[in-house]
């Protein structure tokens, strides 16, 4: 799509968000697995982990505890609340300018 390889993907990752696709790839998944999460009522992780992507809930269990330190349903619950306010674009934006900030001083 992009016309990129493997290697210049994981490149991009790395600079523009520093971390690697893969782990972008996790913490996105994750992401939509909460933003599926209805506000009230109950929450079926079994269908929510087959429908986003996971193997199963037990999959999805192991990566909210590896990503978030906390088990899907406390992780979603505060998502619930919170609802992504951060920006990536513009957190990308603030990072590369912060590395040509501290390159130009390291010249100096």
């Amino acid at each position: 799509m992009f016309e990129l390889s493997v290697r210049q993907l994981h490149g991009r990752c790395l600079t523009c968000f520093g971390l690697p696709s893969s782990i972008l790839i996790r913490i996105s998944r994750l992401h939509r697995a909460a933003a599926k999460v209805p506000r009230l009522g109950n929450l079926d992780l079994s269908n929510l982990a087959v429908a986003t992507g996971y193997f199963d809930q037990s999959h999805l269990t192991r990566v909210s505890r590896q990503l978030a330190g906390e088990p899907p349903t406390r992780a979603f619950a505060v998502a619930s609340i919170v609802r992504f306010v951060q920006n990536p674009q513009r957190t990308a934006q603030q990072r590369l300018i912060q590395q040509d900030h501290s390159s130009v001083k390291d010249r100096s």
